[in-house]
């Protein structure tokens, strides 16, 4: 974890497991603000890093810091910390030999979700679980309260991650605490009175005519035709860019979704069914004129 100048404001950049993140102290960049930064910012989010788990609030990360950063032991229990931290592959079916532990729980979840789920749903359940150990310790599963839950909710909006990523990294992990019910590992569900972020509705902007026109005629190559077929279909980006040759029948004007394209693989549509649109005018005249080769468009 260090301090960084980024266009004249100070930001501080440290490195998950899954990425690089850069936090904006909303500071100028000065040496005023430079040594409060590096002399009190710093220690407090190093601890939130390693030690939010233990549900204390800044100002007493901040002081517990400020008396034992010179002790040996503390020093050793940090470093414990930062190995006790579970890490999930995609392709794994070991489950952890310790049945108390959350991760055990999270092993048994991954493997039930191999049975029904796409892999493009597992990549990203994997994702959630793993982003959730990078801000609290892999404890007990009835260790876990409330107000655990909460401070990881702080340490993750003051690392910068949005609303509806916490939200659904929290989706995923109250399915685990699910399934601990179910074995009776613990009696209720903590997750039944977090408070959580609220996801505010994006306001959408619907291109007017003219608009569209002058996106159509100012792109080129693949992304005209990825923008023709966008606007006179309406279909998922990821079931445009599955699409292929064979997909348009050029004779009924209509065009066959029936896949979709993720980060990971070739999967089903998103609600897992096929579905004929029609092929209108302006695209099928776009589409002729390409002379496609069979297989993939894009």
């Amino acid at each position: 974890m260090e301090i960084i100048n980024q266009n004249d404001k100070i930001y501080i950049k440290f490195q998950s497991s899954h990425k690089v993140v850069k936090h904006s102290l909303k500071l100028d960049f000065n040496a005023k603000n430079l040594k409060y930064a590096t002399k009190t910012l710093l220690p407090i989010f190093e601890k939130i890093a390693l030690s939010s788990d233990f549900g204390l609030n800044s100002t007493n990360m901040a002081n517990k810091y400020t008396k034992t950063k010179n002790s040996a032991k503390t020093t050793q229990n940090l470093a414990q910390t930062t190995t006790n931290k579970p890490k999930f592959q995609i392709q794994s079916t070991q489950i952890p030999s310790k049945p108390h532990l959350l991760s055990h729980f999270c092993a048994i979840y991954f493997l039930h979700l191999r049975t029904y789920a796409k892999i493009s749903t597992i990549k990203i359940a994997t994702y959630a679980i793993n982003r959730f150990f990078d801000f609290s310790l892999d404890l007990p599963i009835k260790a876990y309260r409330t107000s655990h839950f909460q401070d990881v909710i702080t340490a993750m909006k003051m690392a910068n991650l949005s609303n509806t990523t916490i939200n659904l990294i929290f989706s995923y992990l109250k399915s685990v605490f699910k399934i601990a019910i179910n074995h009776g590992a613990i009696a209720t569900n903590p997750f039944s009175l977090i408070k959580k972020p609220i996801n505010f509705p994006k306001q959408k902007h619907c291109f007017t005519k003219e608009q569209i026109k002058l996106l159509l005629n100012s792109a080129d190559s693949e992304l005209q035709t990825f923008l023709y077929i966008a606007f006179y279909t309406g279909a998922r980006s990821g079931e445009i860019l599955a699409l292929c040759k064979d997909d348009f029948d050029f004779s009924a004007d209509k065009i066959n979704i029936n896949k979709n394209q993720t980060r990971f693989c070739l999967t089903t549509p998103k609600n897992g069914k096929s579905r004929t649109i029609n092929l209108l005018k302006p695209l099928k005249e776009h589409i002729s004129s390409l002379n496609l080769k069979d297989g993939k468009i894009f």
